[in-house]
């Protein structure tokens, strides 16, 4: 069986304000370097899942 991975990342982030806002939701943000936090998820992710497998879960407001 294969291993699925969600990233949660719809939330608005208000804990965060004034860094985060409805343009730049938390999960966009850079805290802890250069890559946000979307990425750094992603990345720890990578070892254990591929990325055709892992799956971002957001707010339609936040799609791409």
């Amino acid at each position: 069986m294969a291993l699925h991975a969600a990233i949660l990342a719809g939330g608005s982030g208000t804990r965060f304000w004034p860094l985060s806002t409805g343009n730049r939701p938390k999960h966009l943000l850079a805290l802890l370097g250069r890559r946000t936090l979307l990425e750094e998820t992603a990345a720890r992710l990578r070892g254990l899942v591929p990325p055709s497998r892992t799956l971002v879960v957001t707010a339609r407001s936040q799609a791409a």
